[in-house]
């Protein structure tokens, strides 16, 4: 059983830590606790979601997303741009994101950075 597998830990030992898991979990049963999805995600085949020491949903990765999950969030850097390009930038990502997604919102800027929220059709989300 492994909690918290690599908090506090940055950079390649995480990887490294990672790939041990994954090697280790081909013929063996792990048992990890996480409070990041990511990491769960990655490491897990299936998940067991806790809410007020209960359990609240399980299934695979993907299952869990489906269920769970709000959409995606698409992020672009323009790097070495100017805050007035960057307003003109944002109009035109936003006008051909939602040729695909009508429903896609910016994300309130920081720095050079530009985030959209990209929701899934037909979602509600459960009450926790």
């Amino acid at each position: 059983m492994c909690m918290s597998q690599s908090s506090g830990v940055v950079g390649r030992l995480t990887g490294a830590i990672w790939s041990l898991i994954v090697q280790l979990r081909q013929h063996r049963t792990i048992l990890l606790t996480t409070h990041h999805l990511d990491e769960a995600e990655l490491l897990s085949d299936k998940l067991v979601i806790m809410h007020k020491g209960e359990v609240h949903t399980s299934g695979s990765p993907l299952e869990i997303k489906q269920l769970l999950g709000r959409g995606y969030r698409l992020s672009v850097l323009y790097p070495g741009g100017d805050r007035t390009g960057l307003q003109h930038s944002r109009r035109l990502l936003l006008h051909a994101v939602r040729q695909l997604q009508p429903a896609a919102t910016l994300v309130p800027a920081v720095g050079l950075d530009v985030e959209l929220i990209l929701p899934r059709q037909h979602h509600t989300q459960p009450n926790l």
